[in-house]
């Protein structure tokens, strides 16, 4: 297919549809969040050269005029990790977007192009198999030559996603048959985590999120500051705690120690605004979920002091703050 062809399509990929028109990306029939336009550009352009690799160079002149004065660089490793953001992809084990050394980018999965009328119209990796799917190709083949009514018949033996499939029943050559789509249902993917789903949240400024996460890694770094210089206090209070004393000092201590480099960290990434930040939490979110959460409890350390009402509405808050880490940066994604 050509580059220029600018007719309103459709990308399948995977358990993925692209509109090309509207730019709506949908994931078991389901709408994800947008992408962006550059991104979305990107993407199309990809999709439209599958399985051969799009050069940097060609992905400026398309995207970003000469006359455009832009960090390009930037511009686009932010485009790229947003549309594999949106795919679920990571540049360490791609599934879709392969990036290759000094040369560009190339779409590794197999993709069927379908027109406004549902009809397969082509697709860019037709008889090949695709570098890391050997057992992935797609065919194409006409039930009748020498006449415009033929069926396209086109198939996508993809083990990972078997249930979508475009066929064409010739039994008789007699007779014009429509083509049957065969599409994962909308229902399909049922969301079973209580956690914000990236779908359901509002788009944020960046800005209003950079500041927020730096002022609640700011907050911890302070807390584990303070119960460290107050490392006395804190034993005396815990004194009253019986045999257990002592294991809960050294699990707050150690606590604190590992929690000031994990928050210098998130300080400096989101300062720096470290590329894949959001996926990077999102891995470490269990980890810092137990370590906030454990760490939720030391105002009762303090109930003698503030009394134990603020003591209570402090944990409270603290409970709930890796959460809202989480749901700032899923945010700042959209």
């Amino acid at each position: 297919m050509s580059e220029g062809n600018n007719q309103p399509r459709l990308f399948r990929f995977g358990v993925f549809e692209l509109d090309s028109d509207t730019g709506e990306l949908r994931k078991d029939g389901k709408s994800r969040p947008r992408i962006r336009d550059q991104a979305l550009q990107i993407l199309i352009m990809l999709l439209e050269k599958s399985d051969e690799v799009v050069s940097r160079d060609e992905l400026r002149e398309r995207l970003w005029p000469a006359d455009t004065f832009v960090d390009f660089d930037h511009g686009l490793n932010t485009a790229i990790n947003q549309v594999r953001t949106a795919l679920g992809d990571s540049a360490a084990n791609p599934k879709f977007i392969q990036t290759l050394l000094r040369r560009g980018y190339r779409f590794i999965g197999p993709v069927q192009i379908v027109g406004r009328d549902g009809a397969a119209v082509g697709s860019e990796n037709n008889g090949r198999s695709i570098e890391g799917h050997p057992k992935t190709q797609v065919h194409t083949s006409t039930a009748k030559l020498g006449h415009p009514e033929n069926q396209v018949h086109t198939s996508t033996a993809n083990l990972a996603h078997p249930e979508t499939h475009v066929r064409d029943s010739t039994a008789d050559r007699g007779s014009k048959q429509p083509v049957e789509l065969l599409t994962p249902t909308a229902g399909a993917e049922m969301r079973s985590s209580i956690l914000s789903d990236p779908r359901d949240l509002p788009a944020v400024r960046k800005e209003s999120v950079r500041i927020l996460f730096s002022l609640i890694q700011l907050m911890y770094l302070i807390f584990y500051i303070i119960f460290l210089v107050r490392l006395r206090f804190a034993e005396e209070v815990l004194n009253d705690w019986g045999r257990y004393a002592f294991t809960v000092l050294m699990v707050l201590v150690l606590a604190a120690a590992i929690g000031i480099p994990v928050r210098l960290y998130l300080l400096t990434a989101m300062a720096f605004r470290y590329q894949g930040l959001t996926g990077k939490f999102r891995k470490l979110f269990p980890f810092l979920l137990v370590l906030d959460e454990m760490w939720a409890l030391t105002p009762f350390l303090c109930v003698q002091q503030i009394g134990l009402g603020v003591a209570i509405a402090t944990a409270a808050a603290l409970l709930y703050l890796p959460f809202s880490q989480r749901t700032l940066l899923l945010m700042g994604e959209q």
